[in-house]
């Protein structure tokens, strides 16, 4: 039914109006520029004829089996209208009207209404609060935005699928600033029937079609959207992402936008980079991955060369790189060997290399170090920063650099990039470059973002696809609900993650026993399934050093668990040997029930509410993607041994999570597990507390 959409071969405007800034006008006037061979009714409820053509009043006057009504009526009249395009088994409806989910609760039961009338009728429904789709590659303008057809660029196409619909215009203008072609543009709304996920395939089964670029306010079909994902990846066609909702801000703006009920942004950033989606966080960071996308014929998946005239840039550029994340790795032997024979020695053959103001004397020194470390095995792409100065300056230097560029570009791994102060840059500078095929970025920190970006998906496509993991039998939870923190524990215990020695103690004569037998000090925790969070009970108490402390201790819990949550089924209170100090982390995993399961890590204990230092891995991940995730940490200067204390056991974290992950992967009962906190010593690690709650 998709089809119908993207290559209708008749079309019905509902609601056309003669006046030429009308929605309806305007559409029709985009098909007969674009010269799109398919035919077109129009319904004007008062007019027999528009612009000179003949115009029927309703739609049960249109002819059966039309491919695609675009619905130009008021909010108010398109269920009645959608209605009637069911009964003359129209295959497709664009609604473009806005007052629906967005608006609240009524316009969210219209606009429910409004999809149900379409699955019923079998209509495949874009929309509504949308700007349609253009089509460049077959030449389909189905928007009232004013276009004009034009030659697409020569190479691999961009189609990009977007919630908003003023974005893709946005990006579209600045790639063919780039001489880059944007094969669709696909503006699906508020996502009443069909969505992002709907248009992936075909985008990625579409030949034309090279790289796939969404804004997701918010993935309605998260299962799908990651199947479409996988398939990309199987098909190398990358799909970047741009998916605003990090803040409350952005995510009470989306539901004011387009009614997106937007989900935990960090599971869902985890889930989509897992699948293989390249995540960015900006428009002008969507615009620039692109850009290096389509041009590279292979995706780098080491850091890059950097070729400079400026030991100030060196400079700065090591320092952001390491912020970001891009490696500048050290030249192989053989590349240090070919710059010795051609660049002075004052120089040197470290990377980033500083060709220094000599340059400026002997622009054949770019050539010549472009051409040295274009097959550098330890690097995988270029990038070359030039000071400009004056607009035809820097024209000079870029005719120098772009012959070594274009006849390097196969030898590389990667492929090339090129950047230049922000400076006087004349119009023949881009066109050059884009003639060539070269990326142009205006500033470095452009550049070196959109690399990270790139880098991190090269190395992403050279992990082979993990294959599915033995997982342990399922856990016996008992009752549904909360399982409190011995049960929790022993479940752990059994499964490979130690905790400090305990006695369950029905009254305090056996705690008295239990203490005893462990050794004070002890701590004394209350066991029930109506204490998830024992602290805000007070009940609790640690470091226990003797028999009337813990006496005492006992009534304390008693009296605040009476006062905190009345009577409350109890299994008994938890004694338990005090461990040592160690750093606390907090190790968990969640069931998410669209986006499946995920861990969290990061600093436990009161630190994970106040500092937010956590990070979400998928749960499938191993041992060394666990490892290298909690090194990502703010917190992991603490973890390698802050201030002369030796460095922790950071890889007994990591296999204390990736058990987590496989106890929640074998046992669909399981909603949450969290050890919080799980602390951390430099020969192993212990769960302090424990929480296990269920999905019944």
């Amino acid at each position: 039914m998709i089809d119908r959409l993207l290559r209708p071969r008749s079309i019905a405007i509902v609601g056309i109006s003669p006046q030429p800034n009308s929605p309806g006008a305007a559409v029709l006037d985009n098909l007969e520029r674009f010269g799109y061979p398919a035919t077109v009714h129009l319904v004007s409820r008062n007019r027999t004829e528009v612009i000179g053509r003949a115009c029927v009043s309703t739609v049960d006057e249109l002819p059966e089996g039309i491919d695609l009504a675009l619905l130009f009526v008021p909010q108010a009249a398109v269920l009645e209208a959608m209605r009637a395009c069911a009964r003359r088994k129209v295959g497709a409806a664009i609604v473009y009207a806005a007052g629906w989910a967005e608006t609240g609760d009524a316009g969210r039961a219209a606009q429910e209404e409004l999809a149900q009338i379409a699955r019923d009728g079998g209509i495949a429904l874009l929309g509504p609060n949308c700007l349609g789709i253009v089509s460049y590659v077959d030449g389909l303008a189905l928007s009232f935005s004013p276009l004009r057809p034009s030659p697409q660029p020569a190479g691999r196409q961009v189609a990009f699928v977007s919630q908003s619909g003023g974005t893709p215009t946005v990006v579209r203008f600045a790639l063919a600033a780039k001489s880059i072609g944007v094969a669709y543009h696909i503006s699906v709304g508020n996502e009443a029937v069909l969505g992002i996920e709907d248009f992936l395939e075909p985008m990625i089964a579409d030949d034309r079609v090279s790289v796939i670029a969404a804004f997701c306010e918010q993935i309605r079909k998260p299962q799908q959207f990651l199947a479409a994902a996988r398939l990309a990846r199987e098909a190398n066609k990358p799909i970047v992402a741009l998916q605003p909702g990090a803040s409350e801000a952005a995510r009470e703006s989306a539901r004011s936008h387009t009614g997106a009920l937007v989900g935990d942004h960090a599971l869902i950033r985890a889930a989509i980079e897992r699948a293989g989606v390249v995540p960015v966080d900006t428009i002008e960071e969507l615009i620039d991955v692109i850009d290096l996308l389509i041009r590279f014929e292979t995706i780098p998946s080491r850091g890059p060369a950097l070729v400079a005239d400026s030991g100030a840039f060196k400079a700065v550029a090591l320092d952001y790189c390491e912020r970001l994340g891009l490696p500048l790795p050290a030249f192989d032997a053989p590349s240090v060997e070919r710059l010795s024979a051609v660049i002075p020695k004052f120089v040197g053959t470290a990377n980033p290399l500083d060709l220094t103001a000599q340059a400026i004397i002997d622009t054949q020194m770019y050539a010549d170090a472009i051409d040295a470390v274009a097959s550098d095995t330890a690097t995988g792409s270029t990038i070359v920063s030039g000071i400009f100065g004056t607009g035809e300056g820097g024209l000079g230097k870029v005719r120098t650099m772009i012959p070594p560029l274009k006849r390097n570009w196969a030898t590389r791994a990667g492929a090339i990039a090129m950047l230049v102060y922000d400076a006087e840059i004349l119009p023949e500078v881009f066109r050059e470059c884009a003639d060539a095929g070269i990326p142009f970025f205006r500033s470095p920190e452009r550049a070196f973002r959109a690399l990270r970006r790139v880098t991190t998906y090269g190395e992403f496509l050279k992990r082979p696809v993990r294959a599915a993991r033995a997982l342990p039998p399922p856990v016996e939870l008992g009752a549904g609900g909360i399982v409190p923190e011995y049960r929790a524990k022993a479940i752990l215990a059994a499964a490979g993650i130690a905790a400090p020695r305990g006695i369950l103690a029905a009254d305090l004569e056996a705690a008295q026993r239990a203490a005893t037998e462990l050794g004070f000090p002890v701590a004394l925790k209350m066991q029930s399934a109506a204490l998830a969070h024992k602290s805000d009970a007070g009940a609790l108490a640690l470091n226990v050093t003797g028999a009337q402390q813990l006496a005492a201790a006992w009534e304390r819990i008693h009296a605040n668990v009476r006062a905190a949550r009345g009577a409350v089924a109890i299994d008994g209170m938890l004694v338990e040997a005090m461990a040592k100090p160690g750093v606390e982390l907090i190790a968990g995993a969640r069931r998410d029930p669209e986006w499946g399961t995920t861990l969290v890590a990061g600093l436990g204990g009161i630190w994970a509410e106040m500092l937010h230092d956590t990070i979400v891995i998928p749960t499938d991940a191993d041992d060394d993607d666990i490892v290298a995730a909690l090194r990502r940490l703010r917190a992991a200067p603490l973890l390698a041994g802050a201030r002369g204390a030796p460095p922790l056991d950071v890889r007994a974290a990591a296999r204390a999570l990736a058990i987590l992950g496989a106890l929640i992967e074998a046992t669909p009962d399981i909603a949450e597990i969290e050890i919080n906190p799980l602390m951390l010593y430099p020969d192993g690690v212990l769960a302090l507390d424990a929480l296990i709650t269920t999905t019944r």
